[in-house]
C-alpha cells in the first residue's frame, strides 16, 4: 500500500500550516486587543457607538464585517465590552488552539485514507460484493459529510467574541470543508461504474438538496421574524445559512466537474493514478456525472430566489484573497485526489 507514503507527502505541510496559522492568529488577536485597551478603560467611552447607531447600520456592519465593527456588533448586543480572554501568548495557549486543527487534521486523514482502502478492497471482489461494498462505503461518505458539517455550523455559531468568525471566514471554512469531503465522496463515485454510477450521481446531490432544503427552511423562519427581531443579535442565523446554502452549491459543481475530467485525464495513467472509470469519453463523462447536481442545483436556487433568499450575498462577500485563496483550493484539492488516487 502507498497509503504511508502518500501521508508522509501531504501530512508534514499542512501540520505546519496549522502551527503558524494557530501563531500568527493568537499573536494578531493579542496585539488587536492590546491596541484596543482594556475593557474596563471603555466604560466610559462616548467615541464608542451607541445600541442605536449600531442597529441603524447593522445591514451595512454585515457586509463589511470587520474584526472591530463584527466586535462592535456583538457588544452592544450583549449590553458590555469584551475583554481579550489571553494577556500574552504562550506556548501551553498555542497547544490548546493548535490542538483543535490538528485533531481534525487527522481524523480528515484517517476517514480519507480509510474510505479509499475501502474502495480499492471492494473494486478486487467478485460483482455482487463490490456493488455492495460500494454502496455501504458511499452512504458512510455521504453521512460523514453531512455530520463534518454539523460540527463545523456547531463551533462557528459557538466562537464568538475575539475568537468568532466573520462572514468571509464562514466562507472559506464552507468552501474548504464542502470541497475536501466532496472530493472523497466522488473519488468513491468515479471507482463504480454502469447503473451503479448513474444512481450514485443522482443520490448524492439528491441527499445533500434535501440538506440544503432544510436549511433554508430554517432561514425562511428567520427571515419572517427578522423585522420582530434585534438585528444585532450574534446568533441571527440568516447570513449564515444563506452563506452554507450557497457554498454547498458551487463546491458541489466544482467537485462534480472536478473528479469526472481528472479521472479521464489521467486514465491512461491507471498504474500510477487509479483514479476510476471514465467509460463515456471527457465531456459526457463530465455531463452524466454532474446532470443530476446541475438539475438539482437550478431548482433548489430557483425556489430560495422565489422565497426572497439573496442568494448573491455568498458572492458580494468575495474578494480578491477569497477569491485567490478558493482558486489554491481547488487545486489543493486536485493534488489530494491523485495523492490519494496513489493508494491502490
Amino acid at each position: 500500500s502507498t497509503a504511508g507514503p502518500t501521508l508522509i507527502v501531504a501530512g508534514p505541510p499542512i501540520a505546519c500550516g496549522i502551527a503558524m496559522k494557530t501563531w500568527w492568529k493568537l499573536r494578531y488577536l493579542n496585539q488587536f486587543a492590546r491596541s484596543r485597551g482594556p475593557a474596563d478603560a471603555a466604560a466610559d467611552d462616548t467615541s464608542m457607538p451607541d445600541r442605536a447607531s449600531l442597529q441603524a447600520s447593522a445591514r451595512y456592519a454585515k457586509v463589511n464585517d470587520s474584526l472591530e465593527r463584527r466586535l462592535l456588533i456583538e457588544e452592544a448586543a450583549e449590553g458590555y465590552r469584551f475583554d481579550c480572554p489571553f494577556s500574552s501568548v504562550t506556548c501551553a495557549l498555542w497547544g490548546k488552539h493548535f490542538s483543535a486543527p490538528f485533531t481534525c487534521f487527522v481524523w480528515t486523514a484517517v476517514y480519507v485514507i480509510g474510505l479509499r482502502l475501502g474502495y480499492v478492497w471492494a473494486s478486487k471482489q467478485e460483482k455482487t460484493l463490490m456493488h455492495v461494498a460500494q454502496a455501504v462505503l458511499f452512504a458512510l461518505s455521504l453521512t460523514a459529510t453531512a455530520l463534518g458539517m454539523h460540527l463545523l455550523t456547531r463551533w462557528v455559531k459557538n466562537s464568538q467574541g475575539y475568537f468568532g468568525y466573520n462572514h468571509q471566514m464562514l466562507i472559506a471554512f464552507v468552501v474548504i470543508y464542502g470541497l475536501v469531503s466532496d472530493v472523497q465522496v466522488r473519488l468513491g463515485i468515479v471507482k463504480m461504474e454502469g447503473n451503479m454510477r448513474l444512481a450514485c450521481t443522482m443520490l448524492q446531490p439528491m441527499y445533500f438538496s434535501i440538506l440544503r432544503a432544510l436549511m433554508s427552511r430554517d432561514w425562511l423562519k428567520s427571515s419572517r421574524t427578522s423585522e420582530e427581531q434585534d438585528l444585532l443579535k450574534p446568533k441571527n442565523p440568516e447570513p449564515r445559512l444563506v452563506i452554507m446554502c450557497m457554498g454547498i452549491v458551487v463546491t458541489q459543481n466544482v467537485s462534480a466537474v472536478l473528479l469526472s475530467g481528472t479521472t479521464c485525464l489521467f486514465e491512461e495513467m491507471s498504474e500510477v493514478f487509479s483514479l476510476g472509470l471514465c467509460e463515456e469519453g471527457f465531456w459526457m463523462q463530465i455531463l452524466r456525472d454532474a446532470g443530476a447536481t446541475w438539475a438539482f442545483d437550478a431548482i433548489s436556487i430557483y425556489v430560495w430566489v422565489k422565497n426572497g433568499m439573496p442568494v448573491l450575498y455568498f458572492f458580494s462577500m468575495l474578494d480578491p484573497f477569497l477569491t485567490v485563496a478558493a482558486v489554491l483550493v481547488t487545486y489543493m484539492c486536485t493534488i489530494l485526489a491523485l495523492l490519494t488516487a496513489c493508494i491502490n
